[in-house]
């Protein structure tokens, strides 16, 4: 062979060329230089990775906080609806209670009047009088305790009522 003769003539072909041993140190230049290599390569394969998941990432997170903004909207306008629908409600039980005062006050306005027409007739029945018998002041006042009691009865149930009609209201 040509490197063991050194004989140009007998060079045929590139096969036939040895590498020089520069020795073990110039062989562990190379292979730290291939591992550059190779590492440079894999750290960019890496990059580019790991920067295409986090823009896969990025995107999936834009469509989550796009979901959530809608069931947010979602959420605001039944939560608005629920609301709309409870102040129309507490409106109709506003007017509603509202014809009941006026009906309530209407007949406490009416007891009031009949209360103040058997003061007044008992007022006037029991003038002093000395020729008036005890006996007849006293079947008057009988009977104008009895309207007073009666009256009294009815304001009693009346006021029993509304109180009734907001506690109804109240738990709705």
């Amino acid at each position: 062979m040509y490197n063991d003769k050194e004989d140009i003539g007998s060079f045929t072909s590139i096969e036939q060329i040895k590498r020089y041993e520069f020795g073990d140190n110039q062989l562990l230049r190379e292979r730290i230089r291939e591992l550059v290599s190779e590492m440079y390569n894999a750290n960019i394969a890496l990059g580019n990775t790991v920067g295409s998941t986090l823009t896969n990432l990025a995107s999936a997170m834009d469509d989550i906080k796009s979901t959530l903004e809608g069931i947010k909207e979602e959420i605001n306008a039944a939560e608005i609806r629920a609301l709309r629908a409870d102040a129309d409600q507490v409106k109709r039980d506003l007017q509603h209670m509202q014809v009941e005062t006026q009906t309530l006050q209407s007949q406490i306005d009416q007891l009031k009047q009949q209360l103040s027409s058997i003061r007044s007739s008992s007022s006037r029945g029991r003038s002093p009088s000395p020729y008036r018998s005890s006996s007849a002041s006293t079947s008057y006042s009988s009977s104008g305790a009895a309207q007073v009691a009666q009256i009294k009865s009815q304001l009693v149930q009346v006021v029993n009522d509304l109180i009734s009609e907001v506690n109804r209201i109240n738990n709705n």
